[in-house]
């Protein structure tokens, strides 16, 4: 409505001298717009107030921090017409020293430092946020509860005949560490391992789904080689290997395979089966071409533990379980959806209940099936 009005009130002011009988002085003209006074807005992007600087992230880096460093980078940032900053403790477990002394969050030495940008921010004018809690998930810290915590999930199995059976279940692996038993350093701050037993589930196995153990295999292993015999030939359809050196896989191009399982029919002749490629935690199991033989090996760099499976297993399962940040977990090296289809295969008949333990005992493991729990 409002430029309508507009409109016509000009078309008006124009249509007047128009109908008006001419002045006798043809090259007179009429103003309609006074020009506006455009200095001050000038005036406002030259030297903008403070409300409208831009503000930044400014990260402190696993405590690499020093009070001449701060200094020269609030110092940078007044002279570049910054408004403020957001403050953020950042950085990752083992981060190399780069300061002379690192200040570990919240110690006094980082206090000191902190109030010391404080000041300083205020004496320019500047303004100052800080994030909740340090690191990137901003929910740690030394007042956090172990209950409260960010937990992972981790469970041991065992395989057992069925009837009337009353297992003792081993205890779980109790370590810091983002995968069951891989337990990485922490030099910022001392972690007590913390965990209370959740469930105990009992799943009846396929009939084809046997265990190293129960095929009579035998297992030698070197940080090279890790050997794997069977006392009659037996199609293996999946890997579960548990190795040191991983790596990240490329987003274009093939990945570069550390890792190679081989057969054999006699132990002496070998060939191979497939390439394995790397990954981002030390556990992996992946489907291979399924293969009959009586020996089997896995050559590769830093290895620690194989399984092989007689049924396949789900590509990936501790990558897709959230184990391990990865960009092609939908994909395998081919571009084919992994895995989906042989979960399927794998699960379809299986059944899994829950079995009651009082807490006051360890856990253990009833039924009248064989399973693995």
């Amino acid at each position: 409505m409002k430029i309508g009005i507009a409109l016509t009130t000009l078309t008006l002011l124009l249509a007047h001298p128009l109908s008006a009988t001419p002045d006798t002085d043809s090259t007179q003209t009429y103003s309609l717009v006074r020009k506006a006074d455009t200095s001050a807005l000038v005036k406002s992007f030259q030297t903008p107030p403070k409300d409208a600087r831009p503000q930044v992230w400014w990260h402190w880096m696993d405590g690499n921090v020093s009070k001449e460093g701060i200094r020269k980078d609030i110092e940078w940032m007044k002279r570049n017409g910054i408004g403020g900053f957001h403050q953020f403790d950042a950085g990752g477990v083992n981060m190399p020293r780069a300061a002379k002394v690192k200040l570990p969050y919240l110690s006094d030495g980082w206090k000191d430092a902190f109030r010391f940008a404080l000041n300083l921010a205020d004496s320019l004018d500047m303004d100052v946020t800080i994030a909740s809690a340090p690191g990137w998930s901003s929910t740690g810290g030394t007042w956090v509860k172990p209950e409260d915590a960010i937990k992972k999930l981790e469970w041991r199995s065992i395989d057992t005949r069925g009837g009337k059976i009353s297992v003792q279940l081993p205890d779980l692996y109790n370590v810091v560490g983002p995968y069951q038993d891989y337990h990485t350093d922490n030099d910022r701050i001392k972690i007590e391992p913390y965990g209370k037993d959740l469930y105990v589930l009992a799943v009846r196995l396929p009939y084809s789904d046997k265990s190293m153990n129960a095929l009579g295999a035998q297992v030698s292993k070197s940080e090279s080689t890790i050997s794997v015999e069977f006392r009659k030939p037996q199609t293996i359809k999946s890997l579960t290997l548990k190795t040191m050196a991983m790596g990240d896989r490329p987003r274009t191009g093939k990945p570069e395979c550390r890792n190679i399982l081989e057969c054999s029919d006699d132990g002496l002749k070998w060939r191979k089966v497939c390439d394995i490629e790397p990954t981002v935690l030390p556990y992996l199991t992946v489907n291979v071409p399924p293969t009959c033989a009586q020996f089997f090996r896995v050559k590769g760099e830093k290895l620690e533990s194989l399984e092989l499976f007689t049924v396949m297993k789900i590509n990936h399962s501790q990558e897709l379980g959230g184990f391990g940040i990865i960009h092609d977990f939908r994909e395998d090296d081919r571009g084919r959806k992994t895995g989906m289809l042989a979960a399927g295969r794998t699960l379809e008949n299986l059944q899994i209940r829950m079995v009651d333990h009082r807490k006051d005992q360890p856990p253990s493991l009833s039924g009248s099936d064989r399973a693995g729990g």
